[in-house]
Order: C-alpha cells, then structure tokens, then sequence
C-alpha cells in the first residue's frame, strides 16, 4: 500500500495552513500600506467606546483561560494587591484571606472593610482580578464575613 503525502496547502484542521497564510498576507498588506496606525487608532477608539466593556471582559476571560484550569489558588492572594473590576479598574485592595473561600478586603475610606468570595476571583498577576464590573462587586459584597457555621 503506498502512502500518500499532502502538501501543507492541503492540510487543514485545528491548524489550519490556508487561514495562516491568508492572515499573514493580510497582515503584511496593512503593513505595506501604512495601515497600522490608522488600525491602532480604530483600536484605542474601540477601547474607549461602547464596546469597551466588551473587549475587557473577552480580555480577563482570555488571561484567566479555560474554565477547565481550576479555581484560583488563595495562596496567590496576598496582602496589599490591588483588586481589579472586569474593566480593570481598581476598586479595592485586598487585606488578607480570611478563609480559603473568602478575601477580606482593606477598610474603604469610611473605614469598612468588605468580604468577597474566592469565585469571584479569575487570575491572580500583580492585581486580583475580578469577574464582574467594580459597581456590581460594590453592590454585591458583603460587610461581614460570611458564617463560619
């Protein structure tokens, strides 16, 4: 029995050949054509639109990965990071752990502190990043720890 071989042009699937190269000349004929900072200047305008949101949450969600990987570990919580909304925006700062599933945040400037469950949680780099607008986690955290019962 004799093999066949296909050339890459014939090779399509999780890797597609066709879709590279079709991505690539298209990106070297923006190059070519100094399309690139009217492309950046779209970009940065996306960023600061309507779609703003959108963009931040498919952002945090691509940084934090497949839901496949797990719960992020509380050992990578530590005091003093700065907490992050789904549109990056810093709306607190953590404390400490004040149990494997809850994160106890530093006193607001009215001298509360605030709990927020580990679930919330999507990443840990140099910021606690959260899964929702820093509103909504005003909205929804708590003031007391939750029951330990």
């Amino acid at each position: 029995m004799s093999q066949q071989t296909k050339d890459d042009s014939q090779i399509e699937g999780e890797g597609s050949y066709t879709a590279t190269r079709r991505y690539n000349k298209g990106v070297e004929q923006s190059v070519k054509a100094g399309l690139s900072p009217a492309l950046a200047e779209a970009a940065g305008k996306a960023l600061d639109g309507p779609e703003a949101r959108t963009l931040r949450a498919a952002e945090t969600a691509g940084k934090a990965g497949h839901a496949s990987k797990g719960a992020v570990s509380a050992e990578k919580i530590r005091p003093h990071l700065p907490v992050v909304c789904s549109e990056n925006g810093q709306f607190a700062v953590v404390d400490h752990m004040e149990s494997p599933d809850t994160v106890k945040l530093a006193r607001d400037k009215g001298g509360q502190h605030h709990y927020i469950p580990l679930s919330w949680v999507v990443f840990v780099d140099d910021k606690v990043h959260i899964d929702r607008p820093g509103d909504q986690a005003m909205r929804d955290w708590s003031t007391k720890p939750p029951s330990t019962a």
